[in-house]
């Protein structure tokens, strides 16, 4: 893989955990209840969650997650939003 292919893939695996995470927070609930609903070990769960070096949910597992929060999939997955330069229009 390619630098600016893994930079890529590294930038999404942070973006849908970080969608992850907020949405956890929005609906106040603990990332060890979020791994009970998903039937997973809760250390595995916190360290996708928090960026561990080559641990990414699946795409699988991120849509079993939207499932038990209630939202669509595509909440965690969205583009990130361009950057403009300063000036440009």
């Amino acid at each position: 893989m390619t630098q600016e292919a893994t930079a890529l893939t590294n930038g999404l695996t942070q973006r849908v955990s970080a969608e992850i995470r907020a949405e956890l927070a929005r609906q106040q609930m603990s990332q060890r209840r979020l791994a009970e609903l998903l039937g997973m070990d809760p250390a595995l769960v916190s360290k996708r969650l928090n960026g561990g070096i080559g641990r990414s949910f699946t795409l699988a597992e991120v849509d079993r997650i939207a499932r038990a929060l209630g939202v669509p999939a595509e909440q965690f997955v969205r583009p990130a939003p361009e950057r403009t330069e300063a000036g440009a229009a």
